[in-house]
């Protein structure tokens, strides 16, 4: 449909116009939508403190926020989530045997009970 340039047809594109103007609105509004839902959360915890490593006795139930030997017999503290052998106390990341005895490395966990 081709438009003239006459008084009778500028109805016809002050409507063209105004539907390119709307399409751009909603363009930018969806974006503008749709940018927000990706943010990353912001941190709401700011109060609580940082999780220190925690140590603890193999053998008993001592736990500590700093490595060295247990009070009650003198082993060493171990890194909580690290694996240790029991005979030996030899410390590794990994699962699997103890490099010194042999036998199975079992895995420090945090106990709840700190003394």
């Amino acid at each position: 449909m081709k438009v003239n340039n006459l008084p009778g047809h500028t109805w016809y594109l002050k409507i063209k116009n105004m539907k390119k103007i709307i399409l751009m609105i909603v363009i930018a509004v969806s974006s503008t939508g749709i940018y927000a839902q990706n943010k990353p959360a912001k941190n709401t915890k700011k109060n609580e403190p940082k999780q220190e490593a925690k140590y603890c006795c193999p053998k008993g139930d001592f736990c500590g926020n700093k490595p060295g030997k247990c009070t009650a017999d003198n082993s060493p503290l171990i890194k909580g989530g690290t694996y240790y052998c029991e005979t030996c106390n030899t410390t590794n990341d990994k699962a699997g045997k103890c490099t010194k005895c042999g036998k199975d490395m079992k895995k420090m966990e945090n106990k709840t009970s700190a003394k």
